[in-house]
Parts: C-alpha cells; sequence; structure tokens
C-alpha cells in the first residue's frame, strides 16, 4: 500500500500543527528531512524526539517527531508524526517535504480506512471516528464514542452469532436427513428468531432516538413577517444572528444555525416571512420558506398574538398540518387576541411568549423535548447508529419477521433458511463484511483529511 501524508490539525494559524504519514516508506522518508538535536538517527518506537526539518541545507522549521512502528499504531503501519510550529507557511512547505521525498498526499478518510482495512477497526467504529470529529453537542460526542469503544460491533456480533448457530443446525438438518443426528425443532427455530427479533426491535427503538440527536432535528421557524421569527432564532443562538427590525421583509434569505437545547442539536433555519411577495427576491425567499417547512422534522410557527389574524397566519396553519409543530403566540406582552386559538387543531400544542422578555421560552425548550424525546432521557437510554446502519437493522428486521412467519407455517428448511441468511448478510455489513469498495469508499469522503 502506499505511503501518505496528511496536515492532522487544522489549516490556520495556531500554536502547534501535526503532520502525520503512514506506510511502509515513512522512516525513509523522515529521516531524509529530519535532523535530531542530539545527533541520534536511531529512533526508539513511540519516543518524542526534538531536532529540526531541513529541505536540503536550508532550515525550515524546529520540531518535535515520534516514530511509531507497526503494527501497534492507529493505521496498523509504521507512522511518523511531526509536531511543528502552527504557521500555515511551516505546515505546507513541510507537507511540500514530504511528497517531494516520495509520499502520496492522502484522500479524505484513508488513515482510518487503512485501520479498518488493517483489521483494528470495524465499518461501525471507523464511521464513529467520523461523527465524534463532527459532534455538535456533549450527548452526540458520547453516542459516537461508546460507538468508536466498540458497543455497536459487539451488540450485532451477538445478533450474528445466534443466526450463525440456527444456520449450521437448520443446514445440517438438510444435508443430512437420514443421519441419526437430533433436528432441530420449529419451535427452537422460533425461539431464537423471536429472540432476535425481539433485541433489533429495542436497538432500532432507542437508534432512532440517537440518530435525532446525533444528526440534529431539522427546525423551520416560520410567519408572516415581523411576528417574532428572527428574535426566536436569536434568543436560540443567545446573539445576533439575525436583524430584528419593525421593517417587513427583513429577512430574506434563509439563516441557519445550530445548537444544543441539552443535549439535542436543533439546526435552526430562520425564514423569510410567507406573504404575497412585492419583488422576485422577496418571491423567492418565500418560496424557500415553503420548502423549509415540507423538509422539517419541525416547524415552530410564529403569530403576533396581539394583532388580529390575517390570512398568511391562516396559510401557515394549513402548510403544517401533516408536520410536527408547535404554534408560538409571540407579543403577548403587547395585547391578546383569542381568535388565534379558535383557528388551531384540537389538542394543538402552543405556547404564549414574549421573545422581548423571555417569558415562554423555557416552556416551549421542554415541549421541543417532551415532543421528540418524551422528556427526559439519559446516556444509558441509546444506542448509535447513522443512516446506512438504521437502513440495515431495518432489513434485518424485515428478514428476521418474514423468517418467524415461516417458521410458525413450517415452511420446509430450504425455505426458511434463505430469509434468515439475508439477515445475517445485513447484519454482517453493518460491520463491514459485506461492504463493496463502492460503498466503502463514500464512507470515508465524508471524513477530514488527515484522519
Amino acid at each position: 500500500m502506499r505511503t501518505i501524508c496528511a496536515i492532522s490539525t487544522a489549516m490556520q494559524p495556531g500554536a502547534i500543527a501535526i503532520i502525520r504519514m503512514s506506510g511502509a516508506n515513512s522512516f525513509a522518508i523522515a529521516n531524509k528531512i529530519f535532523r535530531s538535536a542530539s545527533g541520534k538517527d536511531d529512533f526508539k518506537n513511540k519516543y518524542m524526539y526534538f531536532g529540526r526539518i531541513y529541505d536540503g541545507d536550508e532550515f525550515v522549521d524546529e520540531v518535535l517527531i515520534t516514530f511509531m512502528k507497526a503494527p501497534n499504531t492507529y493505521t496498523t503501519e509504521d507512522m511518523v508524526e511531526i509536531y511543528s510550529h502552527g504557521s500555515v507557511i511551516s505546515q505546507r512547505r513541510i507537507l511540500n517535504l514530504l511528497l517531494k521525498n516520495g509520499a502520496e498526499l492522502a484522500e479524505r478518510g484513508e488513515f482510518t480506512k487503512k485501520a479498518f482495512i488493517g483489521g483494528r477497526i470495524d465499518i461501525t467504529q471507523a464511521e464513529a471516528v467520523a461523527d465524534m470529529i463532527n459532534a455538535k453537542t456533549d450527548m452526540s460526542y458520547n453516542l459516537s464514542l461508546k460507538a468508536f469503544d466498540g458497543s455497536v460491533r459487539d451488540f450485532i456480533n451477538g445478533l450474528a452469532d445466534s443466526l450463525k448457530m440456527l444456520i449450521a443446525n437448520i443446514e445440517v438438518a438438510i444435508d443430512y436427513p437420514e443421519e441419526d443426528i437430533e433436528e432441530i425443532s420449529y419451535e427452537r427455530i422460533t425461539n431464537t428468531l423471536e429472540s432476535v427479533k425481539n433485541s433489533l426491535d429495542e436497538h432500532i427503538r432507542r437508534a432512532s432516538t440517537s440518530t435525532l440527536i446525533k444528526d440534529g432535528i431539522k427546525t423551520s421557524i416560520v410567519g408572516v413577517p415581523n411576528v417574532g421569527k428572527s428574535s426566536l432564532l436569536n434568543t436560540f443562538t443567545r446573539e445576533e444572528t439575525a436583524i430584528v427590525s419593525n421593517i417587513e421583509g427583513t429577512t430574506r434569505d434563509m439563516i441557519t444555525e445550530y445548537i444544543d437545547l441539552e443535549g439535542i442539536s436543533l439546526k435552526l433555519m430562520d425564514t423569510a416571512g410567507i406573504r404575497e411577495a412585492s419583488d422576485e427576491i422577496e418571491r423567492m425567499g418565500v418560496a424557500i420558506s415553503k420548502k423549509a417547512i415540507k423538509d422539517a422534522d419541525l416547524v415552530l410557527a410564529v403569530f403576533d398574538y396581539s394583532k388580529p389574524m390575517t390570512e398568511g397566519d391562516k396559510e401557515i396553519i394549513d402548510m403544517v398540518q401533516d408536520k410536527k409543530h408547535i404554534y408560538i403566540l409571540n407579543k403577548v406582552d403587547e395585547g391578546e387576541n383569542g381568535e388565534y386559538l379558535d383557528h388551531f387543531e384540537q389538542n394543538a400544542k402552543y405556547i404564549l411568549t414574549s421573545l422581548k422578555t423571555g417569558e415562554g421560552f423555557e416552556a416551549l425548550k421542554d415541549m421541543i423535548k417532551e415532543m421528540f424525546l418524551g422528556g427526559e432521557i439519559t446516556q444509558d437510554d441509546l444506542v448509535y447508529a447513522n443512516i446506512r446502519e438504521m437502513d440495515l437493522l431495518n432489513k434485518a428486521h424485515s428478514a428476521i419477521s418474514e423468517a418467524l412467519n415461516d417458521a410458525e407455517a413450517k415452511q420446509v428448511y430450504d425455505l426458511l433458511i434463505v430469509n434468515i441468511r439475508g439477515a445475517l448478510d445485513s447484519l454482517l455489513e453493518i460491520l463491514g463484511e459485506k461492504l463493496d469498495s463502492e460503498i466503502l469508499d463514500k464512507i470515508f469522503q465524508n471524513f477530514c483529511i488527515g484522519k
């Protein structure tokens, strides 16, 4: 495999930068450009050495360097890490020196891909690395950390082992029907399949909640102009993210912000006011607002409770009916107009607020948590799963359900085993044992270069 290199820290000025290299030629390439301050050139495994990087006779930077021998490294290959000053110029010059001396620039996620190919981690742990890096809340980070520690692998391996044993017993019954071997009963098959299905049911339920926490709840803030949409966004972010003005149509572009709602990531989208637009630019903004409603997991529909309802208000109520939504009756400090309640559907979720004073905002946050999590939730209630894994979990669940139906109907073993094998294949694909190269490449394209 090729020897790769990349800058692992952010490409911006800082105190220290890390340039890493992995592959069979890592040590030889590093020795061409590094001179130890002590004059040594026989470097011990995983010791840190102080010295200088040179381009021929030209001094480049003063650095610390570590040589790490295979197989006990992140990638399972020989690795070198260079800790330079955090100058962008220094980082680039050292990287270019490695390339000039035979290394190749790493692709996105290639260091972690090498760890997967080398067998140090499975694909769920590799995906968890990317999610740890991109986590937006403490709870999301901790979820990814559990997966990196092997929690998903251990769960899937347990189910896979049960199915492998079941398949082996059924195959014995198929291949040696005349031998004096105790035949596996349909009752035993059913019990095993029910146990696997129940475990999958619980795992999928917990993973569905985790996916919302990890990926964030797409939340659209909508309303007619000048009802307090931007004020709501600013209250969530606690800063002047959006311009607040009494002039209608101030917000024309959709503004997106991520916020941490006590462990839940909300992807807040403040949209243009929905009304009859006065120009083409505003019409485009209104169209984007309507699309944001369709794409949202949650719609926060804001109304000016101090004023009579408008046709735009009524249109918004109609537009959000097939989405999870909360009505926010804002500006209660300026007056109240009860006709809004008459137009809401039965058992509608709504909050009275004054975003100017903060009244009702804590109740709104509690309502969002209750709507998506059923109230308080602890780390132990959650399990990690990304979109790819959820799809495969559902495929495995569907195959197990079909196999259960076959077992209860006492179908012949040759037919029964097909769906059991299908479930096992889906579970093994979660761990990367059945992945083709195209899917593998797509997974690692989500990584940053240097990881």
